[in-house]
């Protein structure tokens, strides 16, 4: 993943920046992608991602309630 260096620096340069903001929004990001590319099949989408189907489950909560802090779909 490449990382844009302008967006990082004009988000550290903000008041509102938050690192653990930044990294749940960013794994959620690759959990979202990796259920879509496994078509909503979780025990694939956990192998995507390196991680057992039950951490999976984990992190389909944290997804689920991050969506609805800031609004979305729901798988």
């Amino acid at each position: 993943m490449v990382m844009d260096m302008k967006r990082v620096e004009a988000r550290l340069g903000t008041k509102g920046f938050s690192l653990p903001d930044e990294l749940l929004e960013i794994e959620c990001a690759y959990i979202e992608a990796a259920m879509n590319l496994s078509e909503g099949v979780v025990s694939h989408a956990a192998r995507l991602l390196r991680i057992s189907r039950s951490g999976m489950y984990v992190k389909l909560a944290k997804l689920e309630a991050w969506k609805r802090m800031v609004g979305g779909k729901k798988f």
